[in-house]
C-alpha cells in the first residue's frame, strides 16, 4: 500500500495544482495495479483530507495539505494511520538503563533522523544517574558506557551519544511550531516498569490537550490526555506525520474533576533540541 500510495501521489503531484484528474487517467498510468488497491489508497488519503474528490468519486485531485506532506515525505504516515506509524519507527525507541543511590532504573529515548549518531531522551533520565547500557526492543545490548551525553541546560532535554543500527528508520523532529495542535491524534513510544514483566515497548495513544507556558518562564510545554509509567521518560511522542513532536517528561499526572480522574502527562517541545550545540551540528529547519 504505501508504493502504491506513492505513485499515485507522485502523478497527482504532476499535474497542475487543484485539476481534477479522472480515475480512468490514473488508472491508465499505474498499469497492473488492482483499481481495489488503488481506490482504497485514494480513500485514505480523502480520510486524512490529503486529496479531494467529486461528488460522483469519479475524479481526485490533491490538495494544498496533500502537497506540503508530499515535499515534507510524510503523506504515507498520514496515509496509513498511527498503527503504521508505531510500526515503522517502533525500532528507532530504545531503552536506557541506570543506576543511582535508589538502585537500576530505567528511561527511554529514540535514535533521531536530525542527529544522525544521537540518542534523544529527556535530562532528568541521566541527570545525577551512571549509565548502564542501552538495549533495543529485542533486549539485546547496544551500547554501554562511557558514551558522550548532552545535557539541555534548561529543558529536560539530552543527547546521549550512540549510532543507529541498520535497518532502523530514526524518528525526525517536528520543527515546525504550527504543526502541533491541540485534539491532534498522538503515539508514544516508551519502555515503561511494569511489575514482574520485562520492559518491553509500549504502543501508548494519546491526544493532545494543551501547548501551555510554565510559570517559571516562557518555555512551553505540552499536556497530553493518556497515562505514562515509570519508564516512559524520554520516550517520543509522535504525530500522524510520524515527527517526534515532544518528549516525555513528567508522567501521569490524575486531575480529580468531581468523581471522575483525568490523567494526562507532559512533554518537552521536541523543537527546543535545536538549542543543543553539538560538535559538528546537523539539526536544522525543515525546508
Amino acid at each position: 500500500m504505501p508504493e502504491i500510495i506513492n505513485r499515485i501521489v507522485r502523478f497527482l503531484y504532476g499535474q497542475p495544482a487543484g485539476q481534477l484528474i479522472r480515475l480512468a487517467q490514473i488508472y491508465a498510468v499505474l498499469p497492473g495495479l488492482d483499481e481495489g488497491e488503488i481506490g482504497e489508497a485514494l480513500h485514505r488519503m480523502r480520510d486524512q483530507h490529503l486529496i479531494e474528490s467529486t461528488f460522483q468519486n469519479d475524479a481526485v485531485r490533491l490538495v494544498q495539505d496533500g502537497r506540503d506532506a508530499w515535499n515534507d515525505g510524510s503523506i504515507v504516515q498520514q496515509t496509513m494511520g498511527m498503527q503504521y506509524v508505531g510500526t515503522r519507527y517502533g525500532n528507532a525507541a530504545v531503552h536506557i538503563v541506570v543506576t543511582s543511590n535508589n538502585g537500576e532504573s530505567g528511561g527511554s529515548g529514540f535514535f533521531s533522523a536530525d542527529y544522525p549518531g544521537w540518542i534523544v531522551t529527556a535530562a532528568h533520565v541521566l541527570r545525577e544517574r551512571d549509565l548502564v547500557r542501552i538495549l533495543n526492543r529485542h533486549g539485546d545490548i547496544l551500547a554501554v558506557p562511557p558514551l558522550q551525553t548532552l545535557l539541555h541546560a534548561d529543558t529536560d532535554l539530552a543527547l546521549l551519544r550512540c549510532n543507529c543500527p541498520g535497518g532502523v528508520n530514526p524518528i525526525r523532529v517536528e520543527w515546525r511550531h504550527d504543526a502541533i495542535q491541540p485534539m491532534e491524534r498522538l503515539l508514544v513510544l516508551g519502555y515503561p516498569a511494569i511489575p514482574n514483566l520485562r520492559p518491553d515497548l509500549d504502543h501508548i495513544t494519546a491526544e493532545l490537550r494543551q501547548v501551555t507556558r510554565d510559570f517559571r518562564g516562557e518555555r512551553e510545554s505540552l499536556v497530553i490526555s493518556s497515562v505514562t509509567l515509570p519508564g516512559s521518560s524520554g520516550g517520543p511522542v509522535l504525530s500522524r506525520r510520524g515527527r517526534a513532536i515532544g518528549i516525555v517528561e513528567q508522567e501521569n499526572i490524575a486531575e480529580r474533576l468531581g468523581e471522575r480522574t483525568i490523567h494526562a502527562f507532559t512533554a518537552t517541545p521536541a523543537r527546543y533540541l535545536a538549542e543543543l550545540r553539538l560538535p559538528n551540528p546537523v539539526a536544522g529547519e525543515e525546508a
